[in-house]
């Protein structure tokens, strides 16, 4: 299984972060809504540390929360906030003595970040962090993006079905999305019909009805899409670059903000 630890910083990657952090600042992006795991009345928070500090768990997407319970086994249920209420719960928060808060945490890793409960007390501070968070994932993304993609080129002078793919180009092509659906973010439903796809040419029933299931989360407009076919799989790919790739060449209007959150 894959990780969400981070190599040492690379300055060019750093860099690459703050280009992207700009734009999306630049283009106003912020989530309308945040969701929270709640218990009775009150919010599960995460407890860290030896003295068993706790941290609040706020999540962009119900697909990440949704996750997060899905991963850890948690019997809770799902929350659901305006961006607008952050400061004030944020106040009831402090007061508990929950100091800290952590965003979008990966269920499946040690690694996290925690930041200082106080900087939720005032919105664009919010959305600056979370900008941060967004880029951070945006870069890791469409590294594993292009990945898949170069694995998913047919080899020269071969055509038609499954056939022509070669199996470990395959498995390294769905080890590639299934890093980003683990570890990076799970909200883009492309990424479960790209897997879906694979595990159908792979003929790995378990793993196609499992990417099938999580595409449910996103409606009704994937019923049936889960089979290997050339139109299937043109959709897909120009999901996952909408998403992943805004710049990508091919695309009709480049240059935006991808829309995952």
């Amino acid at each position: 299984m894959g990780s969400c630890a981070l190599p040492p910083a690379d300055p060019a990657a750093v860099q690459e972060v703050l280009r992207r952090f700009n734009r999306i600042l630049a283009a106003g992006a912020a989530p309308e809504f945040l969701f929270l795991l709640t218990m009775g009345n009150g919010n599960m928070v995460f407890r860290y540390g030896p003295d068993k500090k706790s941290a609040m768990l706020i999540f962009t997407t119900p697909h990440a929360a949704a996750d997060y319970l899905r991963a850890t086994g948690t019997q809770t249920k799902i929350g659901t906030m305006k961006l607008e209420a952050l400061p004030h719960l944020a106040k009831t928060w402090m007061a508990a003595g929950c100091e800290n808060f952590i965003i979008n945490r990966c269920p499946r890793c040690n690694v996290f970040v925690l930041t200082k409960t106080e900087i939720l007390l005032n919105r664009e501070n919010f959305i600056k962090m979370w900008a941060v968070d967004r880029a951070t994932r945006w870069l890791r993304a469409e590294g594993m993006v292009q990945k898949a993609f170069a694995n998913l080129g047919k080899p020269a002078g071969q055509h038609g079905g499954n056939s022509a793919y070669d199996p470990q180009r395959l498995a390294t092509a769905r080890m590639a999305l299934e890093h980003i659906r683990d570890h990076v973010t799970c909200s883009v439903p492309y990424v479960h019909q790209m897997i879906a796809m694979i595990a159908t040419a792979q003929s790995d029933d378990a793993a196609k009805a499992a990417a099938a299931a999580r595409l449910k989360e996103f409606g009704d407009q994937f019923d049936g899409k889960t089979e290997f076919s050339p139109e299937n799989l043109a959709t897909a790919m120009v999901g996952l670059m909408l998403n992943f790739m805004p710049d990508h060449p091919k695309l009709e209007q480049p240059g935006k903000v991808p829309p995952f959150a």
